[in-house]
């Protein structure tokens, strides 16, 4: 098996020598036949000692001395399979096999290569498979966007390598929780990939249809009036007087900024506030 190659999963890919391993565990296997029979003997022992003891025909601490060795022999023996259990499952590893059905994107070993356990700490990855269809996208939604990531939302992919074209991917899920570093909601897309045109492991930007929250309002941000008690803006009335308000920002675009709460959609607002305009203050509305 080399980069590029498909497999499916339970396909072979490679098998590693491991002469010292199997000497352990014939070892083991030895050592456990040998506990089975000093068990079988202490038990029959301890069998025979019990009823002699019930003619009065030994002792009680002599009967007591042969029931525990039996129980430390049956010890031993439970401890002997637990050791060539644990044997058995490392043989297993001879044979390393590809866990799902993907792409062989780097292979990081030749044949006669001394391999090192996975414990080391100079251990490396043998393959890397990377699964082509469907292919996973992660995607980092910052938290204003949040509450609108929902089921069975769809997005479009768009690839630098592949100008002029969208790819669908529907949303599989969340991680249900902002991360507190970024302030983002890590999200999980799943694409079709069946003819494998996209290349695992690249960069892609994702454009999302998401629908307005009601009642939001998208105001220049040269009505904003910064004052001590926060951010306000200069609403008319219809008496033709300045009625100022307090707002909230909920995302900035720029040249405009949404507003979260504060004002609603039909308001008239004053564009270019001069910072000594007041309450009340009678105003001319031109056209």
């Amino acid at each position: 098996m080399d980069i590029g190659s498909h497999v499916k999963a339970g396909d072979l890919l490679a098998e590693i020598e491991t002469p010292e391993l199997n000497a352990q565990k014939r070892q083991a296997a030895a050592d456990l036949n040998t506990a089975i029979a000093n068990n079988k003997l202490a038990q029959s022992t301890a069998k025979r000692w019990i009823n002699l003891l019930k003619t009065d025909s030994v002792s009680k601490q002599e009967t007591d001395e042969k029931v525990s060795a039996a129980q430390a022999l049956q010890a031993a023996m439970s401890s002997a399979k637990a050791n060539l259990d644990r044997l058995t499952e490392l043989v297993g590893f001879e044979r390393v096999i590809a866990p799902f059905d993907g792409i062989i994107t780097a292979r990081a070993t030749d044949i006669g290569a001394l391999i090192n356990s996975g414990s080391s700490t100079t251990a490396k990855p043998l393959f890397r498979i990377a699964q082509t269809n469907p292919l996973r996208i992660y995607v980092k939604v910052p938290q204003n966007y949040s509450a609108r990531i929902t089921s069975n939302l769809v997005v479009s992919l768009h690839f630098a390598e592949h100008p002029g074209q969208e790819f669908p991917a529907k949303l599989l899920d969340t991680a249900k929780a902002i991360d507190p570093t970024t302030r983002t909601l890590l999200a999980q897309f799943t694409a079709e990939n069946k003819d494998e045109v996209l290349l695992p492991g690249g960069y892609t930007e994702v454009w999302f249809s998401l629908s307005l929250p009601p009642h939001t309002v998208r105001i220049p941000v040269n009505t904003l009036l910064f004052r001590a008690q926060g951010l306000q803006v200069a609403t008319v009335d219809k008496d033709q007087k300045i009625v100022l308000k307090s707002v909230t920002i909920n995302r900035d675009f720029g040249a405009e900024v949404e507003i979260a709460t504060g004002v609603t959609p039909g308001e008239r607002i004053v564009i270019n506030p001069p910072d000594s305009i007041t309450d009340g203050e009678v105003v001319r509305v031109v056209s």
